[in-house]
């Protein structure tokens, strides 16, 4: 599920907690960053740009329930932008997103 609002990438990894965990990603909004060839190109969006995942699942489900729409276990679900949007120009860079003192990188 997603908006389908400029919503062009979406980086999915493993699984960092079983459950919803509010404290655990406020974590990982804290230490959240996106490198271009090791420079940081952004951060966690901050004040009114911010997504509050937990408010736009609750949004989501709402939203699913009055239009007898069935979320079913697996499926994912895309709460908004994370860090702020940039664009990548042509081709051989290496982008890496970092959270929690992880990272998951990606050749471009």
């Amino acid at each position: 599920m997603a908006d389908n609002v400029g919503f062009e990438a979406l980086v999915v990894s493993e699984p960092f907690s079983d459950g919803l965990d509010a404290g655990l990603l406020r974590q990982v909004d804290a230490s959240a960053a996106v490198s271009l060839d090791g420079q940081v190109k952004a951060r966690a969006q901050t004040g009114d740009d911010a997504t509050d995942p937990l408010r736009s699942l609750a949004a989501l489900y709402a939203h699913a329930a009055d239009r007898n729409v069935t979320l079913r276990a697996g499926e994912i679900v895309s709460t908004g932008a994370m860090c702020t949007p940039f664009d990548i120009v042509g081709s051989g860079h290496t982008l890496t997103a970092t959270y929690l003192d992880q990272a998951l990188t990606l050749d471009v």
